[in-house]
């Protein structure tokens, strides 16, 4: 699957017909409403780094699992590099976006569920008659 750029990203989120009351309004056009449109800019530039030439070598890593090219927000760390440029990353998208990027959770629950089912498959597995 290929990167998505970040209107890719928005026009995506458009495409679902996301409903939601905000302040206590209901708006049938979520990632246009503007207390929302910040959030998904921020997300979008997210996406939009991967093909920066400033940022694109941060931004793109090598999946373990399929062997594409990545988002470096949908990796599964590796080493220690790998959170080194996890945190440099994310330092980048503060200084460009100056706000949340609304991904590090995202990408710290992924990681931690990888692990832990990672472990507990290694443990049964030796526990297999």
């Amino acid at each position: 699957m290929a990167l998505k750029k970040g209107d890719e990203y928005i026009a995506s989120l458009k495409s679902l017909g996301l409903e939601a009351n905000v302040m206590g309004e209901k708006t049938r056009d979520l990632p246009d409403h503007p207390l929302v449109t910040p959030s998904v800019r921020a997300v979008a530039s997210t996406f939009d780094c991967a093909y920066s030439d400033e940022t694109r070598d941060l931004f793109r890593v090598r999946s373990s699992l399929s062997g594409e090219e990545i988002n470096r927000f949908t990796h599964l760390h590796q080493n220690p590099e790998d959170l080194v440029k996890k945190v440099m990353m994310q330092r980048t998208c503060g200084n460009i976006t100056a706000c949340c990027f609304q991904r590090c959770v995202g990408l710290d629950a992924a990681n931690a569920a990888f692990s832990v089912t990672y472990e507990c498959d290694q443990e049964t597995w030796h526990k297999l008659p």
